[in-house]
């Protein structure tokens, strides 16, 4: 008799390539331009600038320690990435399914950390230093594009849906240890032990 957990994770294994194949099967060209567009914004070309400007503004603003916290929920999110990406080594989905060129391994989902871990701490800026009427509409432009990167990550047949999530999981974690830091810097942690 198969150990359960075993059992778990070839239930997983095979769930996750049958999204990506269904996916596959309903690609377009349009649909691969536009989440190949979408894609980037969890990438670095777009993640490392993005997160620069918004630390410039916060040191411009003066709130040096949320500036600290964005750093540590992008960098520490891309290092631990990197770091379980190699301890894995899980394989991507078979080549012939990727609509854009991609090599690395597979667990977890690079773009999906960066995309939760900066657009997460934007929606916690927001919150925080935004007027109250920007608050609702950059919340939801933020949240829509974490789920976007996501999902643009399976329709381009890049990574399986147990990557994503484990993606969003970990900037989730990262994310949240920024905010840690930038409240424990600026004094506004609550009271300590």
């Amino acid at each position: 008799m198969s150990h359960p957990f075993a059992f778990m994770m070839n239930a997983l294994a095979s769930l996750d390539l049958n999204i990506v194949y269904a996916l596959s099967s309903i690609r377009t060209p349009v649909g691969v331009s536009m989440f190949s567009l979408i894609t980037d914004l969890g990438g670095a070309v777009v993640v490392i600038p993005v997160a620069l400007f918004v630390c410039a503004m916060l040191w411009y603003r003066k709130e040096l320690p949320y500036a600290i916290g964005l750093i540590a929920a992008v960098l520490g999110g891309e290092v631990v990435k990197d770091s379980i990406k190699e301890l894995v080594m899980r394989a991507r989905p078979p080549v012939e399914l990727h609509a854009i060129v991609e090599d690395g391994w597979s667990f977890p989902s690079g773009h999906a950390t960066a995309a939760l871990a900066l657009y997460g701490f934007l929606i916690y800026a927001t919150w925080k230093f935004s007027p109250a009427s920007w608050r609702m509409p950059l919340t939801i432009l933020f949240s829509a594009i974490i789920l976007f990167v996501g999902f643009s990550r399976l329709y381009l047949g890049v990574h399986y849906t147990s990557d994503v999530v484990a993606g969003f999981a970990l900037g989730a974690l990262f994310l949240w240890f920024g905010v840690l830091i930038g409240k424990r810097l600026s004094g506004s942690g609550g009271a300590r032990g």
